[in-house]
This record gives C-alpha cells, sequence and structure tokens, in this order.
C-alpha cells in the first residue's frame, strides 16, 4: 500500500510478502512509533507491521492503557493472543529443569512470557516484534522470528525501494541519531544487539 501525504513516494514493482501469517507485537514495540512523531506514526504503523503478516495479535490489556496513536491503533485491528495463565504453567511445569530456570531468571513480566508461549504455538508461521531485550533473547534461543523496531523498519525501508530511512518527512532521522541512548530504536546504539542476534547476522546491528 502506498502511503501519502500530498506527496508520492517510489514503490517497489513487487513488494515483499508477508514472511508470516501471524504477527505478534509487543506494546513497547509500538511505542518506538511514538518517537518518530505523530504525523509518521499515523502514517507508519499499520504498514510497518502488515508487512510481516496478516493478521495482528497482542496482549488487549496492555494495549488499552496506550495513550497514543489511538486511531492508527484501532486500524490495526488487534486481538487479544487469547493465551491464559493456566496454558502458560502447564508448559512451563513440563519443561527441563534448566529452561524453567532460564526462564525464570529472564522474566519478569507475565504478559511478555504470554508473548512467547503465543509465538511458539502459533499454527503456521509466526513473527515477534518487541524490544525487550529478555524476550526477544527468549525468541532467539527458541528459535521464534523475532524483529526489533530498528530490524521491522529497515525491512520496510527495503520494501519501499529504501524510500524511508532517507526521508526526514517519516521523523527517522531521529533514528540514526549519534549516541542515541534507544538500543532498539538508534541505528548506532547496538548495546543489546548480542540478545536477539547472537550470530551477529542482523542487517540493522551493521546498518
Amino acid at each position: 500500500m502506498a502511503m501519502s501525504n500530498g506527496n508520492s513516494y517510489r514503490l517497489c514493482s513487487e513488494p515483499m510478502p508477508p514472511a508470516t501469517e501471524v504477527v505478534i507485537v509487543d506494546v513497547c514495540f509500538l511505542q518506538r512509533f511514538n518517537m518518530l512523531g505523530k504525523e509518521p506514526c499515523a502514517l507508519m504503523m499499520a504498514e510497518v507491521i502488515s508487512l510481516h503478516g496478516s493478521s495482528y495479535e497482542t496482549d488487549i490489556s496492555e494495549l488499552s492503557v496506550v495513550d497514543y496513536c489511538e486511531e492508527v491503533i484501532a486500524e490495526c485491528d488487534f486481538v487479544d493472543h487469547g493465551i491464559t495463565d493456566e496454558q502458560v504453567l502447564l508448559w512451563y511445569s513440563n519443561l527441563p529443569t534448566n529452561q524453567q530456570q532460564y526462564l525464570r531468571k529472564l522474566f519478569k513480566d507475565g504478559a511478555d512470557l504470554k508473548l512467547l508461549f503465543r509465538a511458539k504455538h502459533v499454527s503456521g508461521k509466526a513473527m515477534l516484534l518487541s524490544c525487550d531485550w529478555r524476550l526477544l533473547r527468549a525468541c532467539e534461543k527458541h528459535g521464534v522470528s523475532h524483529a526489533c523496531f530498528k530490524m521491522a523498519m529497515l525491512s520496510f525501508h527495503r520494501d519501499q525501494c529504501e524510500s524511508i530511512l532517507d526521508n526526514k518527512e517519516f521523523g527517522t532521522d531521529a533514528m540514526r541519531v549519534i549516541g542515541g541512548k534507544d538500543p532498539f530504536f538508534h541505528f548506532d546504539n547496538t548495546r543489546r544487539c548480542h540478545h536477539c542476534d547472537q550470530n551477529g547476522k542482523c542487517p540493522a546491528r551493521v546498518f
């Protein structure tokens, strides 16, 4: 889908098809759109998420407290992941002891553990979008497809024939700030990359 606010942008002749079926979105991932500015947030949020899949899930209880880009979030038509505490507890109790200990140390938020569980048990392919290093690290360890905000934006940039990250109109110049403090927003900051990219192959890591 082309985006426009009065200007036309060159799109690839054959847009990249979604690589997954279900996109599971951590609410902290959405917060980074707000860092681009209100107008870019409205222009890009649904587009970036749709690049990664055809249906969108999140923790609706956490989404309900979001107070930015509400109209755009509503357009994304998120549904709740539907995972219960009982389901996660049963799965967790059946894991080997070392895996239980690993997850216990890693997760401070039961909501994040539900997102991981859902991503692992989707019927078909799933992509988990997050900016929580613990959740991204667990995805890496458990073989769940995942991306932080930087990687998702880089994928979108390439899908749009490299027109997004090079256009200040989209607020993405903020992502190029040298010495930026957010490792999931600023390309210059790679201090968390080893958690979700242990093999050093993520394009956003060396962008």
